[in-house]
This record gives structure tokens, C-alpha cells and sequence, in this order.
């Protein structure tokens, strides 16, 4: 349909009170939830204001969500928040631990889904629009290790797979979209020099090492099974449900941990079982 009207909105959505003013009379059937700071150098950082932000968002959006009665929200999740070993990957699965929690109490029978995929190619941070402007430039391939590995999706396809993951089900389903195997990095860099008739690979690639909270591999699967939706595309993951309770208590600790500054206490309540995370030092 052609003649969709679209409303371009510049809010911030940790003004709880704002957003729903200017949504209150506005009837809305679908959430997709994609509001939250990315990049994991920036947060590692920053991690009270990064590591707020993705939550407060998320709760603020879920609260609206409940309130309004929307009968659909998705959450866009990451690979990094599977076994987390940086703060931005820790912060997005706290989002969807509030998916879990605000589903519980949901009384309109709305549907929740969260989905987890890597990288989008060509997005905002992706490596091959790094790698374009280096060639541009005459500056080396620089990558972090010259084992790192990393899961790609083209733009089209992490949409439809998102738009179609908010229909599957009407229950909150966390779903992992097949992305295939993941690419070496290092391979990637030689064939991009080569396209672009560069043959001297040594002195154009450059390994800087890995960022603080970076992976030699991503993970879209923990330790649980996973199975087939009407989408060959889409996983199902089977992971256990959380309880509740422990939810609530883990994020009243978070939240008092990032009002002291106290990244110490953060980092150690962050290593509870449901979001499991690890800092590692390559």
C-alpha cells in the first residue's frame, strides 16, 4: 500500500511520560523494538548511561506495550547477548529477560517475540563499509584477530526474517535466524582486495588485536536445543523460560549498581545464571 502515511518522531523513550503522551491517541497494532545503543566499544566505556539506556528504553517501551494493550512486540535482539562478554550483549539480554517478565504479567494476550541475529551487512558499524573506505583511502584492512569469525545478513532478508517472526506465534518465543556459517574475517579482507586488484595482502592487512568485551566468535545458540518454525529461515530456541521473581530481583541490583556507579557490583551481578556473563581477555 502506496499511501501509508508515515510520522517521523524524535523523542528520547527514557521520557517515559513524553512518549506516551504523543502516542496516547495513536492506535497501534505492531511494536518492533530496535532503540538502543550498539556498539561495544562506545558502552564498555559508558557503561552507566549505555548500559541505562538499553533497559530503561526497554522497560519504558514494554510498560507502553502492557498500558495500551498493543497486540504485538518484537524485540531486536543480538548474538552478543548469548553468553555475554561485554556490556552491551549483557545489556540487551536484560532486555529480553524484561520481555519475559512484562509478558507474565501482560493481561490483553499480547504477542511477544525477541530475535536474535549478527551482523547486518552495510549497517551502521558493519566491516565492509570499514573496509571500502580504507581501500578509498589507500590505509590497510585493519582486523582484530586473524582467527575472528562473524555471522552476515543482508539488509532485505534481517527485515522479512523480522516481520515474519512477529507472526509465527502467539507467545513469547525467542527466535534465532539461520544466518548460515560464519565468515572468517581474514578471508573476507583478501577477497575484498582482490575485487578491488589488490594483490600485495601483507602490507594491506593490519591486526590491531581485539577490543575490550569483543569475541573471536559469536554465538547465536547456548547450551539448548532449538527447532524448525514454518520458516526454514527461523529457529525456535528452547532455552527454559526464567522465573519471575529472580528477574525482578536481578534487575532491582542492576539498577541499584548503575545509580552507585559501582561497574564492580554490575559486573558481578551480570554473572548470574540467566545472563551468564564473562569478561575475557584475549
Amino acid at each position: 500500500n502506496k499511501n501509508i502515511k508515515v510520522h517521523r518522531v524524535l523523542i528520547n523513550l527514557q521520557e517515559y511520560e513524553i512518549f506516551l503522551n504523543y502516542f496516547k491517541n495513536k492506535n497501534i497494532d505492531f511494536v518492533y523494538h530496535a532503540a538502543a545503543y550498539k556498539h561495544v566499544g562506545i558502552v564498555e566505556e559508558n557503561y552507566v548511561s549505555g548500559f541505562s539506556n538499553n533497559i530503561i528504553i526497554t522497560e519504558n517501551v514494554l510498560k507502553f506495550i502492557n498500558l495500551r494493550k498493543v497486540k504485538n512486540f518484537v524485540l531486536i535482539s543480538s548474538d552478543k547477548s548469548v553468553r555475554p562478554t561485554n556490556l552491551m550483549g549483557a545489556s540487551k539480554r536484560i532486555c529480553e529477560l524484561l520481555t519475559y517478565k512484562y509478558r507474565f504479567y501482560n493481561k490483553s494476550n499480547s504477542n511477544f517475540s525477541i530475535v536474535r541475529f549478527g551482523n547486518v551487512i552495510n549497517s551502521t558499524g558493519s566491516v565492509i563499509p570499514i573496509f571500502r573506505e580504507q581501500i578509498e583511502n589507500n590505509k590497510p584492512l585493519t582486523i582484530t584477530h586473524k582467527d575472528v569469525t562473524r555471522y552476515f545478513m543482508s539488509i532485505p532478508q534481517a527485515v522479512n526474517l523480522v516481520l515474519h517472526s512477529s507472526i509465527i506465534s502467539s507467545d513469547l518465543k525467542i527466535y534465532l535466524l539461520d544466518m548460515g556459517e560464519p565468515i572468517k574475517i581474514l578471508e573476507l579482507a583478501k577477497k575484498i582486495l582482490k575485487i578491488n586488484g589488490i594483490i600485495d595482502e601483507q602490507r594491506r592487512i593490519k591486526f590491531i588485536g581485539l577490543g575490550k568485551g569483543e569475541k573471536i566468535e559469536e554465538e547465536l545458540y547456548k547450551d539448548f536445543e532449538f527447532k524448525k518454525t514454518s520458516n526454514n529461515q527461523i529457529n525456535e530456541s528452547l532455552e527454559i523460560s526464567p522465573k519471575i521473581n529472580e528477574i525482578n530481583i536481578l534487575y532491582k541490583n542492576i539498577l541499584l549498581s548503575l545509580k552507585n556507579h559501582n561497574l564492580t557490583k554490575l559486573k558481578s551481578v551480570l554473572k548470574d545464571k540467566m545472563v551468564s556473563y564473562e569478561e575475557k581477555n584475549y
